[in-house]
């Protein structure tokens, strides 16, 4: 039968600090932070215990006073007689105090064992505020002792007796009649659990001995079992191993003889044991540390108190040392690890280390960077519990801008737009969440503009986030001095979160926004963060610590700044030292602004920006060349307003780009086979009737579009300008349109994730996701060719079925490409992935992207750098849906990457040409293997015109002079190649009699079918019409040429015509279809 003396309310939930004041737990009442360290210890202990409770709005009140029926009360619960005073309710033999008083039961009790007397006029003035004398008397009574014990006078006799007990230790009053407060008496009541009771010896003459025995009022009266120099191994939040409701501990000296009257079982050193936990007990505040430890009868862990004889912090490793040490920033010093120290490792990298760790087999390497906490006794680590990369979570932590439900938005690395699911039906089958020092918390309490660490742990055997809070950690004030590694802010030097890696270079573990969260950059050892600092000097600034209280991340509070502007320059001011701008205001229209230049040399000496020939970006600086206007600008402003020195960069006017086919959901494809992704924080100008190298324009015409307004319906052949992010060369910042861009369709194809499939009668369904991430389910068309949990690209045909076009890896359909392959590197949303052939190419995810991973939906955070992928991206950059490969998948996919080696395409040199003036000849191309995709380009394009047909290169002569010629071959498990080859265009001798012009008038006309026709010489017997790779015979009569193209080209498409005269090819025309 259980003890019904026990009355413990036993809630621990958590310590105030790592390393403070003792522990504060979830049933212990709130108290002021000055309150004294002692009276925190034993509010917290007594109230574990069931002693002592809060007031009514939940705080202790230590400065209030204590009344004589509070005090029994106490008294009477601390000596496990709750359920005595229970019955005992009822009548007194104190008048004032009526049977119906709440404290009639407790006051009973005590006066029945001799604890409390009443008033000589038969009362007990139960409201009356105890003084400390008659508290230490109730006391010291209750260790046994009786009035003729002690010699002396009261009260001094039992102050005295109290002294020699130990329950005044630590106790601070000056007057012994002064009344006492809650907070003394709390310390004076758990002092006297510890205190060793009076028990009978022996009767002689009648006359009875007492002496003082070795068992605590605790053990006596709670049986409540003490165990003092105990370190908390696990709980199961580290070891998953243990039940719920289970702890493992290590004892570290042996039980003490003079103290097995108070204890149920002896332990000897080294002993390591497990015992289960009291109902709501959590221990997580204290993993790793000594502490003492209160068993109850049912050997169930009931308290735990911190002696402090470690110290324990939760501390990021910066790096280590050549002796192997590793070294600890909130520590501020260098650590090896103890014999034998516990430590723990998760990181799911791999799957490195996935539970308790051997210290000696640890690579320290493998740690740097991290968080975790960390318990150091003579200058050594004796418990480790080391957070992971959290590449499965949040890595390596994540700002929280919004918690809708459990799915967390906010910021992580350069990705402002980063998603955590921690709802019920997320991404992991439950979730722990935690304080920095242990405490437990939900999910529903991590609040806006938390920083947390998440990362994936077993827990029960299944996938849980595990989810650290940090509080108290944001700093607000005005931008001062900007240094290397150290900021100042509000007048206060902060450093910013680094680690040195194994190669001895520093590593910034934080980012930074001057501009409000709309850009996020990298602190990188070679970045332009110190010259960014500039734009936001004196700007108001929130910035994030870390546990050790560095800058990991760092913002304007307001947007002060505006980062890069872009524009078309409209005048250029005589003296050097201005222009005017074409550009979007800050109220997002298109206006003519005036700007002063910093420095008067950057109006001749800028940077250029170009495409090379390879469709990559790069700058070059320019000297004396002025800006002139009809200059496509990007520029940067100071804090006066002027455009910042070094910051003009100049777009070369050769560099625009041509729309292919229509425009994507959020990117742009493009005719010279590079495509651009896009988003609504991208600048777009549209400069209609501009045209690079022209200075007849009128911005009148200018405008300021949404693309919203233009994606998905935008005409191909629109060409445009762009400028893409610093550390991308895909992402576009802004797009400048220039000429008249028009309206087409978009097309039917679609890329969708089947989920699951199924027969029924015969017919084969599926469930899928298409783009938008909506889920259908549909009789397919092509019933073989379908698997489960696959991308693939499809199209739903006019009776309702689905046909699903490719699967795989590498094929193509229209804009839409499969890639299977190993994320190697991830910016934000940016992905870097080299696939199974070899091939590494920059891919965006977007916000709306689907991601799968077997049949569960994932958000886009679950793509993490070293992930193997299959996926369908458009126009070459925009991922539209994704799988995650998991176990045999993404071994696989994981092998042929690490294997894949690119084979060298063969092509072969090529002849040098010679033609005349308007005459076409070609030049012969022999390349292994055959399938791969040729490209010419002219170098210089006023000369000749180049372009593949049927695998040769076509050269008409232009102009006069001599150019080169690249012919670039690609394939994708290929590495490219290129040749070049001499065009020498020499001038077409003139014959006055005779006109040599066999093609005049020709035109092509038509989208839905284009009509192509013109007048032909006489002499002429053959005429072939070239388009889209193919060569056509045209039809001749009467003097004329025709063919009939269906279905159509599009608008602006180029054909070619040539007329021959028996076998020899007399002219040659270009016609461009209307």
């Amino acid at each position: 039968m259980k003890n019904t003396k026990k009355v413990l309310s036993v809630a621990l939930a958590g310590a105030l600090a790592f390393g403070g004041m003792s522990t504060a737990f979830a049933a212990a009442p709130e108290m002021n932070k000055d309150t004294d360290k002692k009276v925190v210890e034993a509010v917290e202990r007594l109230s574990a215990f069931g002693i002592v409770n809060g007031m009514e709005d939940g705080k202790y009140h230590e400065e209030m006073k204590v009344t004589r029926e509070q005090f029994a009360k106490i008294l009477v619960t601390a000596l496990g007689l709750s359920d005595a005073a229970d019955a005992a309710k009822g009548a007194t033999k104190f008048s004032d105090v009526d049977g119906s008083r709440w404290s009639s039961g407790y006051i009973n009790v005590a006066a029945g064992q001799g604890l409390l007397n009443g008033y000589p006029d038969g009362t007990f003035k139960p409201t009356k505020e105890v003084s400390y004398a008659e508290a230490v008397t109730m006391l010291v009574r209750a260790l046994g002792y009786k009035d003729e014990f002690l010699p002396g006078s009261w009260p001094g006799n039992y102050v005295a007796k109290a002294a020699d007990t130990g329950i005044t230790s630590g106790a601070k009053f000056a007057d012994a009649n002064g009344t006492a407060d809650r907070g003394t008496v709390a310390v004076l009541v758990d002092n006297a659990l510890d205190a060793k009771v009076v028990k009978v010896s022996e009767y002689l003459g009648g006359e009875i001995k007492y002496t003082e025995s070795k068992v605590t009022l605790l053990k006596e009266k709670l049986d409540v079992n003490k165990y003092e120099d105990v370190r908390l191994l696990a709980d199961k939040t580290v070891d998953d191993s243990l039940d719920k409701d289970e702890v493992k501990v290590k004892f570290l000296k042996t039980t003490d003889e003079d103290d097995k009257e108070n204890v149920k079982n002896m332990y000897k050193a080294e002993d390591v044991r497990e015992f289960d936990l009291a109902e709501d007990t959590n221990l997580k505040p204290m993993l790793g540390e000594e502490v003492t430890i209160y068993l109850n009868d049912d050997n169930e862990v009931i308290y735990a108190q911190r002696e402090n004889d470690d110290k324990a912090n939760f501390d990021f490793i910066d790096k280590v040392t050549k002796d192997k040490e590793i070294s600890l920033v909130k520590f501020n010093d260098e650590y090896e690890f103890a014999k034998n120290a516990v430590v723990y490792v998760f990181d799911d990298d791999k799957n490195k280390y996935k539970k308790e760790v051997d210290y000696d087999k640890l690579k320290v390497e493998d740690i740097v960077g991290h968080v975790g906490k960390f318990v150091v006794k003579n200058n050594k680590i004796v418990y480790a519990e080391i957070k992971g990369s959290g590449e499965d979570a949040a890595d390596p932590w994540m700002l929280v801008k919004e918690n809708k439900d459990g799915v967390l938005k906010g910021i992580c690395e350069t990705d402002a737009d980063y998603e955590l699911d921690l709802s019920k039906d997320g991404d992991f089958k439950g979730v722990l969440v935690f304080d920095q020092y242990g405490n437990k918390m939900d999910v529903k309490d991590i609040e806006e503009n938390s920083l947390i660490y998440a990362q994936k742990q077993k827990y029960e055997g299944d996938d849980y986030a595990v989810v650290t809070v940090l509080k108290e950690n944001v700093v607000k004030g005005k931008l001062g001095k900007v240094k290397k590694d150290e900021i100042e802010i509000g007048g206060k030097s902060y450093d910013i979160a680094s680690y040195t890696d194994k190669n001895g270079d520093v590593q910034y573990n934080a980012y930074y926004s001057i501009d409000k969260d709309e850009h996020s950059k990298a602190w990188k050892t070679d970045s332009d963060w110190e010259k960014d600092m500039e734009d936001a000097d004196d700007a108001e600034m929130v910035a994030y610590l870390d546990a050790t209280g560095k800058i990991v991340y760092l913002t304007s509070e307001v947007k002060e700044t505006s980062g890069y502007r872009y524009g078309i320059v409209t005048k250029a001011y005589a003296d050097g030292d201005k222009i005017e701008v074409y550009t979007i205001t800050k109220d997002g229209k298109g206006e003519k602004v005036k700007y002063n230049l910093e420095e008067d040399k950057d109006f001749e000496n800028h940077k250029e920006i170009r495409k090379d020939d390879n469709g990559k970006f790069k700058e070059d600086n320019v000297k004396g060349t002025a800006i002139k206007r009809g200059d496509v600008v990007k520029f940067k402003l100071n804090k006066n307003g002027e455009i910042a020195e070094d910051e003009l960069y100049v777009m070369d006017k050769d560099s625009a780009w041509t729309a292919k086919d229509d425009f994507g959901k959020d990117s742009i494809k493009t005719k010279e086979g590079k495509s651009f992704s896009i988003d609504s924080k991208t600048v777009l100008i549209n400069a209609e009737g501009f045209e690079p190298g022209n200075n007849d324009f009128d911005t009148d015409d200018f405008g300021i579009i949404k693309w919203a307004d233009i994606k998905e319906d935008a005409s191909e052949n629109a060409r445009f300008f762009v400028f893409t992010d610093d550390d991308s060369d895909v992402d576009a910042e802004a797009v400048i349109f220039i000429g008249e861009n028009g309206l087409t369709s978009a097309n039917d194809e679609e890329a969708i994730y089947v989920i699951d499939k199924w027969t029924k009668h015969g017919d084969t369904y599926i469930e899928y996701a298409d783009e938008d991430g909506k889920v259908h389910e549909r009789e397919v068309y092509n019933k073989d060719d379908v698997e489960k949990e696959d991308a693939y690209i499809a199209k739903v045909k006019s009776d309702g079925k689905i046909e699903l076009m490719k699967r795989k890896a590498g094929e193509t359909v229209k804009d839409y490409k499969i890639v299977d392959g190993k994320v190697i590197e991830k910016d934000g949303k940016t992905i870097k992935v080299k696939d199974i052939f070899g091939n590494t190419e920059d891919y965006t995810l977007k916000s709306d992207t689907v991601v799968y991973e077997e049949n569960s939906k994932k958000s886009i955070s679950k793509i993490k750098k070293g992930d193997a992928v299959s996926f369908i991206v458009e126009d070459g950059v925009s991922v539209r849906v994704v799988e995650r490969l998991v176990d045999d998948e993404e071994d696989k996919v994981i092998d042929k990457v690490e294997n894949a080696e690119k084979k060298d395409i063969e092509l072969a040199s090529l002849s040098d040409v010679t033609v005349k003036e308007r005459a076409t000849t070609t030049v012969e191309v022999t390349v292994n293997p055959k399938d791969v995709k040729l490209v010419a380009k002219a170098k210089d394009e006023s000369i000749a015109e180049v372009s593949v047909v049927d695998g040769k290169v076509s050269v008409k002569g232009l102009k006069e002079g001599e150019t080169t010629v690249t012919v670039t071959a690609t394939k994708d498990g290929y590495n490219s190649a290129e040749k070049t080859f001499k065009v020498t265009v020499e001038k077409k001798e003139e014959t006055p009699s005779e006109d040599d012009s066999m093609i005049t008038n020709a035109e092509a006309k038509g989208t839905v079918a284009t009509a192509v026709s013109g007048d032909i010489d006489a002499k002429v017997t053959k005429v072939e019409v070239i388009y889209d790779g193919k060569t056509k015979e045209a039809k001749l009569a009467d003097g004329k040429f025709t063919w009939n193209i269906f279905p159509g080209l599009d608008k602006g498409d180029k054909i070619i015509v040539k007329a021959y005269v028996g076998t020899e090819l007399k002219d040659t025309d270009e016609v461009i279809v209307k």
